[in-house]
């Protein structure tokens, strides 16, 4: 009876997630990662990242803000008696304009500077969206699997009620022990522990794939029941030095971060071209007729005092550009045995699945059914078809860890070529 009201229980439970889930979008793992790419605050974030840099770069040119100034000029403390302070031979009031004129190449080379920064910023947005595509992919294919081993726990409740009611019967007549059905009730025991399991991996990878899409957390839908393999193959793989320099976006940071560093390096040389200013003057004189100044001047860069300054920053730019092409290199070398070592590892996945769906449960559930028809025919015991039964479960068990383990490994090897 406790058996019977067990399995109501589940059959209410089925159709109440069942309803629940015939209301519920439909999200592929295709649209989980749009979502991702559209909704995700952070890869936002790093769009208004690179708007900041273009806004900088955009006011480089600006020159600097004239200055006006107004004051005595040659004015003597004292003043005669029968003088008045602005009626008298001595001093002036001054009024004074000065701008100063920076040489427009080195503005040009400030901007480029600047402007490269931002291109470095977006190499930080496709470096982002992967490691999010991967999270998500990985949650996607949790939740998958967990529905697919809670599919099999669902069906093993079944079979274990017909067997418990089998045994109860064979009790009866004496033709079953007390042990048979302990061991029964243990093993729904343990399915409730791995019912449990499976429901709270299911809402967990929920919660982190609505975390990903940036939407509210409860939010239920469902996911595709079949999700087929790509079928990498090592003629597939590409490990030239273009192509990974091409698909992985920090390699391609390196090499914009050097292309920025060989602007600055032109800004630092630059330093060695003069810059301009102008000074115009009114003198209010005291007594006299007014007068102006008018001044320019030109700065002296290459004066030896000053040189050493901008060629040392110039050598130290031209070593860390050395270094980050040493850099670049090992990044390539690292990337290439990370594609190797995951494809490998992919196919070697692959041939496994393989073997358990062609040959290895295939010959479980024969050995299974054989054992079951054999008990239905009281030449077996209920004993040897649960053993059966046991090895069968442990293979299906063993095949979706394989299976996901897959999927994983294909994630993986899209991760390295940075492939959605």
């Amino acid at each position: 009876m406790k058996f019977l009201k067990s399995g109501t229980k589940k059959l209410i439970f089925a159709f109440v997630i069942l309803s629940t889930q015939a209301k519920a979008q439909t999200l592929s793992l295709n649209e989980v990662l749009e979502a991702v790419e559209r909704n995700n605050p952070l890869i936002a974030s790093y769009n208004y990242k690179i708007s900041a840099a273009n806004a900088l770069a955009s006011g480089a040119r600006s020159w600097m803000p004239p200055m006006i100034g107004i004051g005595f000029d040659q004015t003597p403390y004292r003043i005669a008696n029968n003088e008045g302070f602005f009626n008298r031979n001595e001093g002036s009031v001054l009024v004074f304009l000065e701008q100063d004129i920076p040489n427009p190449a080195k503005l040009k080379a400030k901007q480029n500077y600047l402007s490269s920064l931002a291109a470095i910023d977006s190499t930080d947005i496709g470096f982002t969206k992967n490691q999010l595509f991967t999270e998500a992919k990985t949650a996607y294919i949790e939740r998958f699997i967990a529905e697919k081993r809670l599919k099999i726990i669902k069906e093993e409740f079944d079979l274990l009620d017909l067997m418990f009611q089998s045994s109860i019967n064979e009790y009866t007549l004496n033709q079953s022990d007390l042990t048979t059905i302990y061991k029964l009730q243990a093993r729904q025991h343990t399915l409730e522990a791995m019912e449990a399991h499976e429901v709270s991996a299911i809402k967990e990878a929920t919660v982190k794939l609505n975390y990903l899409m940036n939407l509210p957390q409860g939010t239920t839908f469902t996911i595709d029941s079949i999700i087929p393999f790509h079928g990498y193959k090592l003629s597939n793989l590409d490990t030239t030095t273009a192509f990974i320099a091409s698909r992985r976006n920090d390699i391609l940071k390196i090499e914009r971060t050097v292309s920025a560093m060989r602007l600055n390096n032109l800004v630092t040389l630059l330093s060695a071209n003069p810059d301009f200013g102008i000074r115009y003057e009114h003198f209010d004189m005291f007594g006299n007729r007014n007068a102006f100044s008018l001044m320019g001047w030109v700065t002296i860069p290459i004066a030896p005092w000053s040189v050493k300054n901008y060629k040392s920053e110039s050598r130290s730019i031209v070593y860390q550009i050395e270094a980050m092409n040493f850099e670049k290199q090992n990044r390539i070398n690292e990337a290439r045995s990370a594609m190797y070592q995951a494809l490998l590892l992919t196919m070697a996945e692959y041939e496994e699945v393989y073997h358990y769906e062609k040959e290895i449960i295939p010959a479980y559930k024969k050995a299974f059914q054989t054992g079951l028809l054999a008990y239905r025919e009281n030449t077996g015991t209920l004993m040897s078809s649960l053993l059966a039964w046991d090895d069968l479960i442990m293979a299906q068990t063993e095949y979706l860890y394989h299976l996901e383990q897959t999927y994983k490994a294909e994630i993986t090897y899209e991760s390295t070529i940075e492939k959605r």
